[in-house]
């Protein structure tokens, strides 16, 4: 039997937090700055998704040295990389169980 967390976390892939992510890039001196203009992880890797000019204008915005932006980037790539996984992994769960016969 699940509870309601179980089914939410099956439906939805559940994206970290900006701070978690911060935490994790080593660069958790930046989070008030994050906090401050209003940035999501979601936001972020937006961002990111948008190509290197417009992340190079996000990240002088925040006040990103350029290691630090390099630290955030990858850390937020692997942020990507787990949610496609997490999504493939929902559904190949949805798709039939095909038998061969």
């Amino acid at each position: 039997k699940m509870d309601g967390d179980q089914k939410t976390k099956n439906k939805k892939t559940i994206i970290p937090d900006i701070t978690f992510v911060a935490n994790s890039a080593n660069i958790q001196k930046y989070v008030p700055a994050f906090l401050e203009q209003g940035v999501t992880t979601e936001s972020a890797v937006n961002v990111l998704e948008k190509g290197k000019a417009k992340w190079d204008v996000f990240c002088q915005k925040l006040g990103l040295k350029p290691g630090h932006a390099a630290r955030l980037r990858r850390a937020l790539l692997t942020v990507m990389e787990a949610v496609k996984k997490e999504k493939e992994r929902i559904e190949a769960a949805k798709a039939p169980i095909g038998y061969g016969i």
